[in-house]
């Protein structure tokens, strides 16, 4: 696979969110010679490596565009409804969907993950498991959707919540 990135450019990563490139590297592992992205978090400044060659098997990305902005509020303010089954649904069962819809790097998924679990907190208490996605992919909205509007994270945080609880 050719580079698609360049140094400087604004990708989305799953689970870790926006991230810059720093820079594009050949290196040796384990004696085999790879191209590798050099990233850098913008939320906790986390320095990670992602082989060119599997950019699309980890989901990572461009950051979204500001027409699909629009789209992840869409997503946010939807009226959901609960079936009879998911409401019977241990915490576990709805944590690995949850978790699987993250980590395949998604904003629409990720968008509906919070405004679901975050609905649920409105109604009852959350399980520790459940509280940490919620803030993760909340983490993870704001901070794309700041970047890909230029607006403070501050203020995206408050127009997510306003969205998703009316």
């Amino acid at each position: 696979m050719a580079v698609q990135f360049k140094s400087g450019d604004n990708v989305f990563y799953p689970v870790y969110g926006v991230a810059k490139i720093e820079s594009v590297e050949r290196r040796e592992i384990a004696g085999k010679k790879a191209t590798f992205y050099i990233l850098k978090t913008l939320k906790n400044d986390v320095t990670v490596m992602v082989p060119v060659k599997k950019t699309g098997d980890v989901g990572m990305r461009k950051v979204i565009s500001k027409k699909k902005v629009s789209k992840v509020f869409e997503v946010l303010r939807q009226k959901t409804k609960t079936t009879a089954a998911e409401k019977k649904q241990a915490w576990n069962k709805r944590h690995k969907g949850y978790s699987e819809k993250i980590k395949n790097g998604d904003i629409l998924e990720v968008a509906e993950v919070y405004r679901d679990i975050r609905r649920i907190s409105k109604k009852k208490d959350l399980s520790f498991g459940e509280k940490q996605i919620m803030e993760n992919a909340f983490s993870l909205i704001s901070s794309e959707v700041s970047v890909a509007t230029s607006k403070d994270e501050g203020a995206v945080e408050k127009e997510i919540q306003k969205a998703v609880l009316g």
